[in-house]
């Protein structure tokens, strides 16, 4: 490619044997210490251990309350498997989503090699092995890093496939993404990499409908695996309203609707405050834009012969339509698609048709932004609040743990992409980097479509492609200035030689190590775990450390038949105890409760809910109570919205009945011996 900014050479028996130093490195991060600390709540570790539980027991994930627990079913039996070896315990839970966090390790290093070039291969892996959020989800029992491998894995036998022309990992890439679903349903994105892969020029007829294949068999299992696993999610509440139960008024869509509907009703409804209460000035201003944008369309496409060719059309039609309809983060991913679909490169951006085209976005954008901030459309509109309507879809929560946690390492991976369209665009044919590019791109913007459904934690298998960009980008930026040195020093610089090339890898991959804002922190992380020491969290930037398993082991240790149990954190609680009748929670339960009778239960336990400190007194004062055991949650206690103050207050005056306190000083275990007063 131009300046060999993109090689597939062969790697070197030297280069495999840092690699060999880098994967055993980087399993010590993931493994050492890996039981030391307790479930985490707040991770939903407590959720896969409940499920893990039930399979060792039924043979199926089967929850104490009924529901059936199917999400990422896959992990789940590998977990049993794992608790079968080495006992049920911490370790052997984390034991498999580490064992996956190692593999991408090297397998970013083969997605580096073959895609991109060696020379950026082995700085990918170190950046993956010591990176803390890799080190982090590697080391938590939930379906991430596994998710991550399978899905990283499967985009990369799509691109090897279709760019590559490789018929193994072309009938492959099918079955890998479909198995990538049964993971986390987020794997529905690779979709659109098989429908990209169907528009890559110079394919045969049987290697599109082969991809479209792909595309609609990915979406196929999507849908099959989320109506069936939403039901089953459910199914306690279901079996309650079978039974002739009242159930709670609908709760949201989220709880009883498919992911599937929610997806529809967002594509029928996109966001769209300023239209829904908008005066005359709106519907003046979108006929005027109408108008002007017909013409400008019609003047372009006779003008310009950039824009004559089918895709540039197709895009800038696009790009006006989005921007009448105010949806200008769209607007500027189109735009930036049309850019590159003139064949010109980075050139494009300053060529007379593209520029004028970006004046009229432009001017729409600015108009629109005064017209909301007028107040004709919302009477208390801002700036802020404005400008969140107008770049609220796709929503920016999708890339908020690249922009907002990263933005230094944003900005590189943002040249490295742009680096990879900009060669694949002047070359005029699509590259393995350029497919990886757009790959990672539309997954953002699908996942930015569904909003808060999908939390920036979800974003964790787009991961290693974020990365290798940092790497790429990183180069291509050194690159640039070494090339402007050359054309405006005095005495002009030679050509950079090879060695020369790996001093500048060498360089960006320390620089982005260092701008990683806590990758320096992994080997402490792993060494003495945050959750060990309030001080050594304190000191390495971590989040205060919750001790929520030596209470609970004390109520295991001391529990008697007929004993009740009562918890704050009520799932870890159990994998603990195997025993919760109570859940103390007072605000953020609607979702996952339903109605028995006159009581609300939690859907994976079916724990009676304790929503107030009326209702823990009338627990702790009923008649012919048995002793009573309270488990109380730093976590939960510092978030004050989620107990209400009354029930706090109740905690201080119980403190006599405090049989343990926890490693955080806050946790707590409370022993209420029985009532007889029958």
């Amino acid at each position: 490619m131009d300046n060999a900014l993109f090689t597939t050479d062969r790697v070197g028996r030297t280069t495999l044997l840092a690699l060999a130093l880098v994967v055993v490195f980087a399993a010590w991060l993931r493994l050492h210490n890996l039981g030391l600390p307790g479930l985490e709540r707040n991770q939903d570790e407590d959720i896969m251990a409940i499920a893990v539980i039930s399979i060792t027991e039924h043979g199926y994930p089967l929850m104490p309350s009924g529901m059936i627990y199917l999400r990422s079913g896959p992990l789940l039996y590998l977990m049993a498997g794992s608790a079968e070896l080495f006992g049920l315990d911490e370790f052997s839970l984390r034991l498999v989503p580490a064992i996956f966090g190692i593999l991408l390790v090297p397998l970013g290093f083969v997605v580096a090699s073959r895609c991109f070039g060696r020379q950026y291969a082995i700085a990918v892996a170190i950046l993956i092995a010591v990176s803390l959020w890799q080190v982090e989800v590697s080391r938590t029992a939930r379906m991430y890093a596994p998710f991550a491998f399978f899905y990283i894995l499967s985009a990369y036998g799509i691109c090897r496939g279709w760019i590559g022309n490789v018929a193994a990992w072309r009938w492959l890439s099918i079955p890998l993404a479909i198995l990538t679903i049964t993971f986390h349903t987020l794997g529905f994105t690779l979709g659109a990499a098989f429908a990209l892969a169907a528009v890559v020029p110079r394919q045969t007829l049987g290697r599109r409908a082969l991809a479209l294949g792909g595309a609609g068999l990915t979406g196929m299992a999507y849908m099959i695996w989320d109506s069936f696993e939403a039901p089953l999610f459910m199914r306690a509440k279901t079996l309650m309203e079978n039974s002739g139960a009242v159930s709670l008024q609908q709760q949201g869509a989220s709880d009883s609707t498919s992911f599937l509907s929610e997806a529809l009703a967002l594509l029928y409804e996109p966001p769209d405050p300023l239209f829904l209460s908008g005066t005359g000035a709106i519907y003046v201003w979108l006929i005027l834009a109408s108008l002007g944008c017909t013409i400008f369309l019609a003047y372009a496409l006779r003008r310009w012969p950039a824009y004559q060719r089918p895709l540039p059309r197709l895009l800038l039609s696009l790009c006006l339509l989005a921007a009448i309809l105010h949806q200008f983060t769209l607007v500027a991913l189109l735009f930036t698609g049309l850019v590159f679909s003139q064949q010109r490169g980075l050139r494009a951006s300053v060529e007379v048709q593209t520029l004028a085209t970006a004046a009229v976005l432009a001017f729409l954008f600015v108009t629109w932004l005064l017209l909301g901030i007028s107040g004709m459309a919302i009477p208390d509109a801002t700036v802020h609040s404005t400008l969140r309507s107008l770049l609220d879809y796709p929503r920016f929560e999708a890339i908020r743990p690249f922009t907002i946690d990263r933005p230094v390492l944003t900005l590189l991976a943002g040249i490295g992409v742009i680096s990879a369209l900009h060669y694949a665009s002047v070359e005029r044919r699509m590259s393995s980097a350029a497919f990886l590019a757009l790959t990672m791109v539309f997954a953002l913007v699908l996942h930015g479509v569904f909003g808060s459904q999908f939390r920036e934690r979800y974003n964790f298998d787009l991961d290693l492609l974020f990365l290798i960009f940092v790497v790429v980008g990183s180069v291509a930026g050194i690159r640039a200035l070494h090339g402007y040195r050359q054309r405006f020093s005095v005495q002009a610089v030679s050509r950079a030689s090879p060695r020369f090339i790996n001093a500048m890898i060498g360089g960006a991959l320390v620089v982005a190590i260092l701008l990683d804002v806590r990758a320096w922190a992994s080997p402490a992380y792993t060494a003495y775990w945050a959750g060990s020491s309030p001080a050594y969290a304190k000191r390495f930037g971590f989040n205060p450390p919750v001790d929520r398993r030596s209470p609970a082991r004390y109520v295991a240790q001391n529990l008697e038949e007929g004993d009740k149990v009562m918890s704050m954190d009520w799932l870890t609680s159990y994998v603990y105890v195997r025993q919760v009748d109570y859940w103390i929670r007072t605000t953020k339960y609607d979702w996952q409760v339903y109605r028995d009778g006159d009581t609300l239960r939690d859907l994976y336990l079916g724990a009676a809910l304790v929503p107030d400190a009326q209702s823990l007194r009338t627990v702790i004062e009923s008649p012919c109570r048995a002793t009573l055991w309270l488990i109380s949650s730093a976590y939960i206690i510092r978030h004050e919205s989620k107990v209400s103050p009354e029930i706090m207050d109740m905690l201080e005056t119980m403190k006599p009945y405090r049989a343990h306190i926890g490693l955080d000083g806050i946790s707590a275990a409370y022993r209420i011996p029985s009532r007889h007063d029958c």
